[in-house]
């Protein structure tokens, strides 16, 4: 969907309505955040100014992992050394991973910030009864 010449074309107000639904259904947030390179990218000169509001608001960094956010986010050059503010972004991002909410279910783990808990996409569908069945909550961080 975000190689097609509709999702390029999209307004930057569009797009950021888009990418912040929580109702978007995607595999990862890296691929929110390829979509948004990917538009800024077909349109560079004009759309660098966007970048760092847009992925503040569109992309839910705090669901990649710091590694990630290292290794493949931020090895996008040419936006984090043309719009320092997307690297304040990312830091923040990675600091609030300091507070995690696990939610542990039957072996498998979710990983949530506390700021983002009442986002669709953070939120674990479990089955009924399940909280009976093995379902463990912690909570980290600091008060």
């Amino acid at each position: 969907m975000s190689q097609t010449a509709e999702f390029l074309c999209l307004p930057g107000d569009r797009l950021c309505q888009l990418l912040s639904e929580d109702a978007l259904v995607v595999n990862s947030e890296m691929d929110v955040f390829c979509a948004l390179v990917n538009w800024i990218d077909y349109d560079r000169d004009s759309r660098l100014c966007q970048a760092a509001q847009l992925l503040q608001d569109g992309v839910r960094l705090h669901f990649i992992s710091p590694e990630c956010i290292v290794t493949k986010v931020e090895t996008v050059d040419w936006l984090f050394d043309s719009v320092p503010e997307c690297q304040v972004v990312t830091n923040e991002a990675m600091r609030s991973t300091s507070s995690l909410l696990y939610a542990r279910w039957l072996g498998s783990v979710k990983v949530m910030t506390l700021d983002s808990l009442a986002s669709a996409r953070s939120w674990v569908r479990l089955p009924v009864g399940s909280l009976s069945s093995g379902y463990c909550l912690v909570c980290t961080g600091r008060p």
